[in-house]
């Protein structure tokens, strides 16, 4: 039985996610770009890196979905931009 895996970057410019399986054979992808301002290599929000994990994640799912079985999927795996901290809302 053929085995997927999912890989999720989270950077400074955007978002990529990526499927590859158990070859290493690229099966799809989705990438969102963050709108760059000039304080967002110092500060971004993390709604917006959630909403567009979330979405590329969608897309991903919605353009494999016909062509393997997703019950294969073995592991996400998930990296971020170096020196990432998420410090609690207020009131928390």
């Amino acid at each position: 039985m053929q085995s997927y895996f999912i890989g999720i970057d989270v950077g400074t410019q955007g978002v990529r996610v990526v499927m590859l399986d158990d070859a290493g054979r690229s099966i799809g992808s989705c990438e969102r770009v963050f709108p760059l301002t000039p304080h967002s290599r110092e500060e971004q929000s993390p709604a917006l890196w959630w909403d567009s994990v979330f979405a590329c994640l969608q897309n991903l799912m919605a353009s494999v979905r016909e062509a393997i079985n997703l019950t294969t999927i073995q592991a996400v795996s998930v990296t971020s931009t170096s020196g990432t901290v998420i410090p609690p809302g207020r009131g928390q």
